[in-house]
């Protein structure tokens, strides 16, 4: 296995450890954004939101199960598309939420999704170490479209968060990209002295077998004699 492929690997093994958490956090979340609005927006809508966001976390659990089962089923790259992707169905599941709720309820009451928004972002910087293009996939969709609703707004307060939203996004993007490159560079560096260890046991090997061997009849010398007979007394 190539050092890049390996590399690879390995990150993908990061996407399949965090999914736990993501999972978990994206439901618990949930509880707490239809806590908040359950009696100030349409029941109905808000509950087709939770029945979507439990389908989008079970394709990312799918997915990390499918992988961890049977990795070779299908390419590298093929695997990253598919955890992106689940990341992006993820981001545009909130997004829909965060639209429509700026629609109905005025910038006061949505004080409590915008924290969770952010919150929601916020823990995702971490899974950026492993999948760069997942953390893009579901940070922008969740704040670039809303952060850019509130910051056309006639409102003055109102363009305010907008702005702030944007900023936000742009420095958790700054942040992940140094993560990524951190993690990615932590891995390398891990090869690279893996490789370098087996080459010294190899290497170590190969001087003590001829350290211990007559060069012209290929037996055993005086200093390996008394090496095994030390070792068999």
């Amino acid at each position: 296995m190539s050092s890049e492929t390996e590399l690879e690997s390995r990150l993908m093994q990061g996407l399949v450890k965090q999914t736990a958490v993501i999972v978990f956090g994206n439901i618990f979340l949930s509880i707490v954004t239809l806590a908040a609005y359950w009696s100030r927006i349409d029941t109905q809508i808000l509950s087709a939101w939770a029945a979507a966001i439990l389908v989008v976390v079970a394709i990312r659990a799918w997915v990390a199960r499918s992988y961890a089962a049977n990795p070779e089923s299908r390419s590298g790259t093929q695997w990253h598309d598919l955890f992106v992707g689940s990341a992006f169905l993820q981001g545009v599941t909130w997004c829909a939420l965060s639209i429509y709720g700026h629609l109905v309820l005025p910038i006061v009451d949505l004080t409590v999704l915008m924290i969770t928004l952010a919150e929601l972002i916020g823990g995702a910087v971490v899974a950026a170490s492993s999948s760069l293009r997942a953390f893009i996939a579901v940070s922008i969709p969740v704040l670039l479209p809303t952060g850019i609703l509130l910051g056309v707004n006639s409102n003055t307060d109102t363009r305010v968060v907008g702005f702030l939203m944007c900023a936000f996004l742009l420095v958790t993007l700054r942040q992940a990209i140094t993560i990524h490159r951190m993690f990615r560079d932590s891995i390398s560096l891990s090869l690279a002295l893996e490789v370098s260890n087996t080459r010294s046991d190899k290497l170590a090997k190969e001087l003590y077998t001829l350290s211990t061997m007559d060069a012209l009849t290929q037996i055993s010398n005086r200093r390996g004699f008394d090496t095994l007979l030390d070792a068999e007394w």
